[in-house]
């Protein structure tokens, strides 16, 4: 991002006799120029805990400026070199410089010196901090952010539980115990699971950026935050949010949920969450290949009205619509009356995907007269086991 200027300045201690006050000053042409920083991350800050920003420099002399250093510190008052402001520490452009009539910017990332007392403070930044750039106006080196911080006193202190159990910063073991663990569901369903924040320090707790829980890993996208916590919390205080497990992927689902606040031990709180995801079967049941039939006892089948000695043969279809393998047991025929009876059962149990199987009952028409029974017979559906519905005809 920086080149090393090879030109060679002319400095005022170099000039030629006889040139003094504005004359000398004109033959320094590298002039830097400091611009306002930006905060990342306004808010409430301890000491020791980490800050981050955004500076930018400038040269708008006609020269290219040598390796310099710039120094990051907090002023209460935007001003410069008063017993308030606490040094940030020196960067050190040893290898680089700034070419004329260019501006630069960079991030910065600093340590809230120990010991800062608390208090509202802004960010300056002093270009060319140990003097070693002769320039044309020394007095623009100096800029001071509009974004300011607070910083406190009494420290916070995050910890994040799962149902009731700590989970501790770094976990890198999901469990069922604490919800760190989701379980196993099958593919895009969903399985939410309610963690809390509490602080339990002096201070308050703030939580970074708008999406404060963070979801990182190979299998980021399997899981999703559905509610944010609040992002400040009192102390003695807590905070909830939603993470939702809908897997994408077949098998063990990792990821990583990362808090962001301003506790200086543990600005990242971490822990893994994971999940499985697995392929259901889907039951779906057909008379004849063309009428559905749906588990329920609510609306009877009406297979229609017959003669009496007429033969009858009602096939039943079942089909596998899910992913998942889908065993079904042998159809049982229950009722008052059993006049309907299993003639020709399914000649496999166990169906792939878009695999189908059929049963065959027959009803006895020897008699007039309306008769129902009921059909059911288990399997491994998640939701429709047994499969029961019930079954009407009439013979006249």
């Amino acid at each position: 991002m920086f080149k090393h200027s090879t030109n060679r300045r002319v400095r005022s201690d170099e000039a030629p006799h006889g040139l003094e006050g504005l004359e000398a000053r004109t033959l320094l042409a590298v002039d830097l120029l400091a611009h306002g920083p930006r905060i990342r991350f306004p808010g409430v800050y301890s000491s020791g805990q980490q800050l981050d920003g955004i500076i930018a420099y400038s040269n708008t002399g006609f020269d290219d400026a040598d390796a310099f250093h710039i120094e990051g510190f907090l002023s209460r008052d935007k001003s410069w070199g008063d017993s308030n402001d606490r040094s940030l520490g020196e960067v050190d452009f040893a290898d680089d410089g700034v070419s004329s009539f260019a501006t630069i910017g960079t991030g910065i990332r600093a340590r809230i010196p120990s010991g800062t007392p608390a208090g509202i403070y802004y960010l300056g930044v002093r270009v060319d901090s140990r003097g070693a750039i002769g320039e044309s106006n020394e007095g623009n080196n100096i800029a001071f952010s509009t974004d300011k911080i607070v910083v406190q006193g009494a420290p916070p202190e995050i910890e994040i539980s799962g149902k009731a159990l700590l989970i501790p910063d770094g976990d890198t073991t999901p469990r069922d115990a604490d919800g760190t663990g989701f379980g196993s569901t099958g593919l895009l369903g969903g399985v939410d699971h309610t963690f809390r924040i509490r602080n339990t320090g002096a201070g308050p707790l703030f939580l970074y950026g708008q999406t404060p829980v963070r979801i990182t890993g190979a299998a980021a996208s399997s899981f999703q935050i559905l509610r944010q916590p609040r992002a400040t919390i009192l102390p003695g205080k807590s905070a909830t949010f939603v993470v939702r497990f809908s897997p994408l992927n077949v098998g063990l689902n990792k990821a990583t949920l990362k808090v962001l606040c301003n506790d200086t031990s543990e600005p990242d709180y971490d822990f893994r969450v994971r999940g499985t995801g697995i392929v259901y079967p889907e039951i779906s049941v057909q008379l004849d290949f063309v009428s559905p039939v749906y588990s329920g006892l609510t609306t009877p089948v009406t297979l229609g009205t017959f003669s009496i000695g007429q033969e009858t043969l009602f096939t039943f279809v079942v089909t596998n619509n899910g992913q998942g393998t889908l065993n079904f047991g042998l159809p049982e025929i229950s009722g008052q009356d059993p006049r309907f009876v299993l003639v020709d059962p399914p000649s496999e149990f166990s169906l792939q995907q878009d695999y189908f199987a059929t049963f065959t009952l027959h009803l006895d028409t020897t008699e007039s007269g309306t008769f129902t029974s009921v059909v059911s017979f288990t399997n491994n559906d998640q939701n429709e086991s047994p499969f029961v519905f019930s079954i009407t005809a009439a013979v006249a």
